[in-house]
């Protein structure tokens, strides 16, 4: 039996899915990397927010597309969202050979056993039961759901079935723990970069500026005047400075797309923040290049009109 998983959602969905993963080795089924070609794909879903229950009806339709078009036999949903909504998925959805809920992830093997053996292995039996709490709770810590795991343990509920504890704080906190890393690390390189940009082109017109002292001078006594030097140093740096801004910008134009595409790999599906923290992002670069071009018309100013030495 070859066999394909589709992860989405969180970081603890991917653990999840390993784990399913790996079972699914040990017990000798082969685990591709895509899904054309696979006997059952495996369709991990995410149902706690709109964005990750249209991903996850997206992925679903498109993995019933390829087992129209005769490249997969069976589809087998998992997660929150096939926890959520089970009837609802089945009956919206005939394309799905079966169901498992979040707590049944270590029934793996005999459920794909089951998608190919029977045309379709209906629900598997669990139960969801949802609240809301009438405070916010602290990102990653949640009282409350490991309260529940405790009684669960102690109250032997665990001993006939799986008891699954989903709490939205936690899983907050794995996000925030999980992409403020990479957030931190693209503030660190962009500063970065953009520091070392800005600084390059500056020691290089200062020492441009040495070179042009002599040339400036010989200028002034044949009567050109110091508001005729300001406007050509500022015409020459405006160039330098502004057309590799100019030229950022329209590759930035160009790459948005691609950069959009990556993203959603990160479940990160919000464009409208995209293209605002994109904007913001490029006008702070644009108000560090007019800060240090005008430190550097002013530096280049001062060389050239006999105010620096060699």
């Amino acid at each position: 039996m070859n066999v394909s998983f589709v992860s989405l959602g969180c970081d603890k969905n991917r653990v999840n899915t390993e784990q399913m993963m790996a079972l699914c080795l040990q017990a000798g089924i082969t685990v591709q990397e895509d899904c054309p070609g696979s006997d059952v794909v495996v369709i991990n879903t995410c149902g706690f927010i709109d964005s990750a229950k249209s991903e996850a009806i997206d992925t679903i339709l498109s993995a019933a597309q390829l087992k129209d078009a005769g490249e997969i036999q069976k589809i087998l949903v998992t997660g929150c969202l096939s926890q959520r909504y089970q009837a609802d998925i089945l009956e919206e959805l005939p394309e799905i050979d079966g169901i498992m809920g979040t707590g049944c992830f270590g029934d793996i093997v005999p459920a794909l056993e089951q998608v190919m053996n029977r045309a379709n292995m209906g629900v598997s039996r669990s139960w969801y039961y949802g609240f809301d709490l009438d405070r916010q709770l602290p990102d990653a810590a949640d009282p409350v759901a490991e309260a529940i795991r405790r009684m669960a343990q102690d109250g032997g509920l665990m001993e006939n079935g799986v008891l699954g504890v989903e709490s939205l704080a936690e899983n907050r906190g794995d996000f925030y723990g999980s992409y403020g890393s990479l957030f931190f690390l693209g503030i660190l390189l962009s500063v970065g970069f953009s520091l070392a940009a800005v600084l390059i082109i500056y020691y290089k017109q200062i020492s441009e500026g040495y070179e042009d002292q002599a040339r400036f001078d010989i200028m002034q006594k044949v009567g050109m005047t110091r508001r005729d030097i300001r406007s050509s140093i500022n015409s020459q740096l405006l160039l330098v400075f502004f057309l590799p801004l100019l030229l950022a910008g329209l590759h930035l134009a160009f790459a948005f797309p691609f950069v959009h595409k990556l993203l959603l790999l990160f479940n990160l599906w919000n464009t409208r923040l995209l293209v605002g923290t994109t904007a913001a992002s490029f006008l702070a670069f644009a108000v560090l290049y007019t800060l240090v071009y005008r430190i550097t018309s002013n530096a280049y100013y001062h060389i050239v009109s006999g105010g620096g030495e060699r």
